[in-house]
């Protein structure tokens, strides 16, 4: 099983979202996340939401540069200010992927927040 998904979004910087969706850190897996925009013919800024792999602290989201074939390691960063929009669409992923909620690092406490609609 894969550690993440590759979701299309509407933004202005981002035309991909990827998300961890298992306790397994999708920076783990780069090569397969690079044969996938590969495939897309993709060449741009692809923003990461790691926070079934990190949880949800100062190292939830990052973003990452992809040149068409492979990941440029110098443009990774840290993000520690993320809109409201691009959590939104975080949050309606997992609410329709409650199963990915149980494969993750969160508490018990959290998992029963988040299936309940009241975290993020």
């Amino acid at each position: 099983m894969e550690s993440f998904k590759i979701k299309k979004i509407k933004n202005e910087k981002y035309e991909y979202l990827v998300l961890s969706i298992s306790y397994i850190n999708p920076f783990e897996e780069l090569d397969k996340i690079e044969k996938k925009l590969k495939t897309r013919k993709y060449k741009g800024y692809i923003l990461f939401d790691l926070y079934l792999s990190h949880v949800n602290n100062n190292y939830r989201f990052a973003e990452g540069y992809f040149d068409g074939e492979k990941f440029v390691k110098s443009k990774f960063k840290w993000l520690s200010d993320i809109g409201e929009n691009i959590k939104k669409i975080s949050y309606k992923f997992f609410s329709d992927h409650p199963d990915y909620i149980d494969n993750s690092l969160l508490s018990s406490v959290d998992k029963l927040y988040f299936k309940e609609k009241m975290f993020i």
